[in-house]
């Protein structure tokens, strides 16, 4: 039976992570539950870190007084934020220095300064949606810490997705996380100079995101086999996005590319022949990593450095 907590993390799953709402289909109930708890948290401190301009020395205050809490393991439970993160931490073992790196990330968001190379691109990824691989590791079952730079590998190609199909959101907020030299500003009206550098760096993302998904789907064998189903077809599907926003021509300027319902049906279905391989991999069959994906991120948390 779900409890309301679970009902609330579940809504929240379904309103906002539609992508991941429909691969969690073939996830067990505890572990579903579980994972839109994870959600739920992600959520409510990427809505701070996103709440509008003038409060961000408000919001800046709170991340550093929770990282401090965090790091010195005297969280408050009567913070629902602080009691969900405690819940994570104790019930399900989550790494709180996890916890403590995506923080960092949305301290990074309010405190926003455009990016300007790969190198700090691919740490920022790290720290709000490596970091969500990592945690999501004890809560599918993982084991073996050999599997935690693939699941790192993996959140960084969906955040790679994410940023690239944004673009023009996140221009009209004030940032920019693409590496190249047009301001916020010239990206949220579109200029012609801006429209065309903009299209060539997505491009250079999508083509790094592809060797972070090729990475982070060879971590499925360390899965216990039903949640690899899970985790293969979000994962899937995420790709799809960066993909069909490459055979739009990167028009970034339209808005969001998203998939709807009858191509998430296809391509599930499409995905079956590859769901029964990864079904029927031995899980003694591993994978060695590419340490070279994180050369990057040195003296980051469970990276392959």
């Amino acid at each position: 039976m779900k409890s309301t907590q679970h009902r609330e993390a579940l809504d929240t799953l379904t309103q906002h992570g539609k992508t991941f709402r429909w691969a969690s289909v073939f996830l067990a109930d505890q572990q579903l539950y579980a994972a839109a708890e994870l959600y739920q948290l992600c959520r409510e401190l990427d809505d701070i870190a996103d709440a509008p301009s003038g409060q961000g020395d408000v919001d800046g205050d709170l991340f550093d007084g929770l990282l401090a809490r965090l790091k010195a393991d005297d969280l408050d439970n009567t913070d629902i934020i602080e009691k969900r993160i405690n819940i994570l931490v104790n019930n399900l073992s989550v790494p709180p220095t996890a916890i403590a790196a995506m923080i960092e990330g949305f301290q990074q968001d309010i405190q926003h300064k455009p990016l300007t190379t790969e190198y700090d691109l691919l740490r920022y990824c790290y720290r709000v949606a490596g970091t969500v691989g990592l945690m999501m590791c004890p809560i599918l079952g993982v084991t073996e810490s050999r599997a935690f730079a693939h699941a790192i590998d993996l959140g960084i190609a969906m955040q790679l997705t994410n940023i690239s199909r944004d673009v023009l959101e996140d221009a009209v907020m004030g940032r920019r996380y693409l590496p190249m030299s047009a301001e916020p500003a010239s990206l949220a009206i579109v200029t012609a100079a801006a429209q065309a550098e903009a299209q060539a760096a997505i491009n250079v993302a999508l083509d790094t995101a592809e060797q972070y998904y090729n990475s982070g789907l060879l971590g499925l064998v360390y899965l216990p086999r039903r949640n690899r189903v899970a985790i293969l077809l979000a994962a899937h599907l995420y790709r799809a996005i960066g993909r069909k926003l490459r055979r739009k021509g990167t028009r970034w300027w339209q808005g969001r590319t998203m998939l709807s319902k009858v191509e998430k049906a296809v391509m599930t279905l499409a995905a079956l022949p590859s769901i029964g391989m990864i079904l029927i991999k031995p899980t003694s069959r591993l994978y060695h990593h590419d340490a070279k994906l994180h050369h990057a991120l040195k003296n980051l948390p469970f990276t392959h450095v």
